[in-house]
């Protein structure tokens, strides 16, 4: 296809496709020596017949091992398998093992080459263990995997669909684009992402009014008492001091009851994705130190005027 049409960087065909698919499944048993022996073990995969191009065509990474070759006869029987499956199958030395499987029947083969994890599903699962089969003929060869060149795609798309049958195609002309796909898989985390960013802005401007609101309210409750506190030698700094300290006491209490509660909060939405971080100290601390330094800044924005104004004005108005 490369040579047939200039567009197409690179191509690779497969069985079955990846994205909105029921994954097929099947076990496969992997033992140290004899297939046969009590210490072979069955690990349920996820699998898919592809071809020699497949691989390098997605930029999937082998971590160990080789690819399949169309020249080596023996790699009809021969499998490839992710970092998951070698977990499942708990050896260590996985290449170059024997393996049995279902489809195969009494057949057996080798596990020459180990690929890098590789998400196909959403983000709140984990990679399964995926095993892949090589699809050494065309005749089941029903989805084909492109690089295209982006400047050339829509005249390379128009005569694929045009000669489709031609390239050995089994299946109807469908296409999808592979980044597209994996944007939907982050489309609800982008928008959980946004919803929970805007109610944490709408969140903290209606507690910036509240605060702001309350100190004015405090500030001119408590004028005459400030302007006492001035009249006897209090400066500027003292006063400002004195004022932020009964609202740091209030905000050092809120912070101790609402941490544990958000610590727990987040510890429970984390569980539902496979791959997480785990909360720490630090990620509360820096929210913490953030609020108690805009708290000051709006407190203290709020209380200069009261601690700048005129005494006198203020004690003959009472």
């Amino acid at each position: 296809l490369t040579n047939a049409l200039p567009g197409i960087k690179k191509s690779g065909g497969a069985l079955y496709k990846w994205i909105d698919s029921d994954y097929n499944s099947t076990g496969i048993k992997v033992a140290s020596g004899s297939i046969n022996k009590s210490d072979s073990t069955i690990v349920r995969v996820v699998y898919n017949y592809v071809d020699d191009q497949f691989l390098s065509t997605l930029g999937m990474e082998l971590v160990e091992g080789r690819n399949f070759n169309r020249e080596f006869a023996e790699d009809t029987f021969n499998i490839i398998v992710n970092e998951a499956a070698v977990r499942a199958f708990g050896h260590s030395d996985i290449v170059g093992k024997d393996f049995y499987s279902w489809i195969f029947n009494e057949n057996s083969g080798k596990i020459i080459g180990v690929i890098k994890d590789f998400h196909f599903q959403s983000m709140d699962k984990k990679v399964p263990p995926v095993v892949l089969f090589f699809l050494s003929q065309n005749l089941w060869k029903e989805n084909l995997v492109l690089n295209l060149n982006s400047q050339a795609f829509k005249s390379t798309i128009d005569r694929l669909s045009n000669h489709w049958d031609e390239y050995g195609m089994t299946g109807p002309f469908e296409y999808t684009f592979l980044d597209q796909y994996q944007a939907n898989l982050f489309k609800r985390e982008t928008q959980s992402a946004r919803f929970m960013g805007i109610t944490a802005t709408c969140s903290i401007l209606v507690a910036l009014i509240g605060l702001i609101g309350l100190v004015s309210f405090q500030n001119k409750r408590r004028s005459k008492e400030l302007s006492l506190r001035k009249v006897f030698g209090a400066s500027v700094s003292q006063l400002l001091l004195m004022i932020n300290k009964t609202y740091l006491i209030l905000i050092g209490l809120s912070i101790v009851i609402s941490v544990p509660v958000a610590y727990w909060a987040v510890s429970q939405w984390l569980q539902g994705y496979a791959y997480r971080i785990s909360p720490t100290i630090w990620d509360f601390g820096l929210v913490i130190a953030a609020v108690i330094l805009v708290s000051f800044i709006t407190v203290s924005l709020q209380s200069w005027k009261t601690a700048h104004s005129n005494p006198t004005d203020v004690l003959r108005s009472e």
